[in-house]
């Protein structure tokens, strides 16, 4: 499966990076230039919807942490969102759910939406 990444701009001050996929070394810097892209218009908020991500190895979490890291030096909020089980145990194991916007898991479920908490 290939990766496939879309950025859309909310009027509330949001800007959504919807990405779709796997995210691996050949694929990881589509991400990347969507975050970029996404923060170009200074958001108030930016949120990273991985619900359909299918695989995501060490170069999509750099992705995704550099877009944390930019989003932070503009003064963004920045969240991830809509984590599926894969991606919630990944963002868990490598200890970057709460840095990058993810309630805890209180009730054993791996799918919460972060939008709230952004």
């Amino acid at each position: 499966m290939s990766a496939q990444v879309s950025v859309r701009r909310c009027a509330d001050g949001v800007a959504l990076v919807t990405a779709r996929g796997e995210f691996d070394l050949p694929t990881a810097d589509l991400l990347k230039q969507a975050l970029v892209d996404a923060l170009t218009s200074g958001p108030d908020r930016l949120v990273v919807d991985v619900g359909s991500v299918t695989f995501m190895d060490s170069m999509g979490l750099r992705a995704l942490v550099g877009g944390y890291r930019l989003a932070c030096r503009q003064n963004t909020r920045f969240a991830v969102a809509n984590p599926s089980a894969f991606m919630r145990y990944k963002l868990d194991a490598v200890g970057l759910a709460d840095i990058l916007g993810l309630p805890p898991i209180t009730d054993g479920t791996a799918g919460e939406l972060a939008v709230a908490h952004a």
